[in-house]
């Protein structure tokens, strides 16, 4: 189905994001340089030509160093990021339009049933180097879908649920892992 492939997609943008905010919550160092970051700018407040700045464009600096701190480097890219669009839906189109379809719902749904039923094929299949990606991407897809539409099927979880008895650590990307549990 063509929308399965959209969803597989965006599931994979969001698994992206999820990583980012992983590798800046594992890493001190990000915040140890943001604290470097911080005191270089109030060194710099207080003498702005010594470091050949203006105290115009200081400020502007530091504007811009706090929106990618805030945005990225607190680690909460992907939580920021499905807020910013369940906020956008709803000021671009009501709450009706989405999180009240009930076509779109389902047609999601049936697109997680799918993927569940493909994530334990290709976990039961010794090798297959795709599963664990596939198994990011519909957990990712599954806490969009109670994101939007928020409602919890107990059925739908537990079948989520018993995937982690075959993959109990997913390998993101190097060393940075994730327990779905």
């Amino acid at each position: 189905m063509v929308y399965f492939e959209i969803f597989d997609n965006f599931g994979e943008i969001l698994t992206t994001l999820y990583i980012v905010d992983l590798i800046i919550q594992e890493n001190s160092n990000f915040v140890t340089f943001w604290e470097q970051y911080n005191r270089m700018f109030m060194m710099a407040q207080t003498n702005p030509s010594k470091y050949n700045i203006t105290s115009k464009n200081l400020k502007k600096v530091m504007k811009f160093c706090g929106r990618i701190f805030s945005n990225i480097l607190s680690g909460n890219l992907f939580d920021n990021y499905l807020d910013g669009l369940c906020k956008t839906i709803m000021e671009e189109t009501g709450s009706k339009f989405v999180f009240g379809n009930k076509t779109f719902r389902d047609k999601y749904l049936e697109y997680i049933k799918y993927k569940i039923d493909l994530v334990n094929v290709k976990l039961n299949t010794p090798g297959d180097m795709q599963a664990h990606q596939a198994y990011m991407t519909l957990l990712i897809n599954y806490s969009l879908y109670r994101k939007i539409f928020d409602e919890q099927d107990s059925k739908l979880y537990k079948s989520i649920w018993s995937l982690q008895k075959m993959c109990p650590i997913i390998i993101l990307y190097n060393n940075l892992s994730l327990n779905p549990g």
